[in-house]
């Protein structure tokens, strides 16, 4: 277990060159939003997401909740949308990841994007990253990307799908696989509520595959955001995408 853990914390932390592509288009971005009983949260970001990726391929992913307005969002939004399973449970393992590249495969780009429903889009991406990984905001002890914003380059979204990392029956069992880069406490946490933790899930199958986890600057994601945090605001939009971005309490009566 702890030569997985110095494997995971040397691919995070250290910095190649991994390459700036600055010029691409919206057609070389896919976009994914799981969502689950977050219509108001989920229509705000991703009008958000369309001011700016216009002509970008996009789906929206319902993990089981059948009152989502799946047909708004494809007249609003030009998006796909798919009513699926809730594949969060520990049982599922990670197919809930293997479905997203399973959909992103069936019309490929160079890069796949995967959004919570409350992360915001402040502007386009200033540059993209050339060298293969799975890319976003590193947790320094963790030397995992937080999943509320993160990037993967076709190379890697195809490896882990040709493989079938996450279909491993090792991330049935926590303790074998994805809970080896959680604290106890959130691990315990998981646990208690039978859900696995995405970030987590992706980041044990990316140290399986080889793909490695690299930090981008680009994307600012934590998992909670303290009231003053002054990275959230972004107000010289140093970021292109920041999470979490959650309403006020005027906002959801509205």
């Amino acid at each position: 277990m702890l030569d997985s853990l110095r494997t995971a914390l040397r691919l995070a932390k250290r910095e190649p060159d991994i390459g700036r592509v600055t010029t691409f288009t919206d057609e070389d971005l896919v976009f994914f939003m799981p969502v689950y009983e977050d219509a108001q949260v989920a229509f705000r970001a991703l009008t958000r997401l369309r001011r700016y990726y216009p002509g970008s391929r996009l789906v929206v992913l319902s993990d089981g909740d059948d009152t989502f307005p799946g047909e708004a969002v494809q007249r609003r939004f030009g998006a796909e949308y798919v009513l699926g399973e809730n594949l969060y449970g520990i049982e599922h393992g990670g197919r809930m990841v293997h479905r997203i590249l399973e959909h992103y495969m069936r019309a490929p780009a160079r890069y796949l994007v995967r959004l919570d429903s409350d992360a915001r889009i402040d502007r386009r991406f200033s540059w993209l990253p050339e060298a293969d990984g799975l890319y976003g905001k590193v947790g320094e002890r963790s030397g995992t990307v937080q999943g509320g914003a993160l990037l993967l380059t076709h190379g890697a979204a195809a490896k882990l799908y040709d493989e079938r990392t996450l279909l491993s029956d090792k991330l049935l069992d926590p303790a074998r696989s994805w809970g080896r880069y959680s604290t106890k406490a959130n691990l315990d946490r998981k646990l208690g509520l039978g859900t696995v933790a995405y970030d987590k899930v992706i980041h044990w199958a990316c140290v399986e595959a080889g793909v490695p986890t690299r930090g981008f600057s680009e994307i600012y994601s934590v998992w909670k955001a303290a009231p003053d945090d002054l990275e959230i605001a972004n107000a010289d939009e140093r970021y292109a995408v920041v999470h979490p971005d959650k309403m006020t309490s005027d906002e959801v009566a509205a």
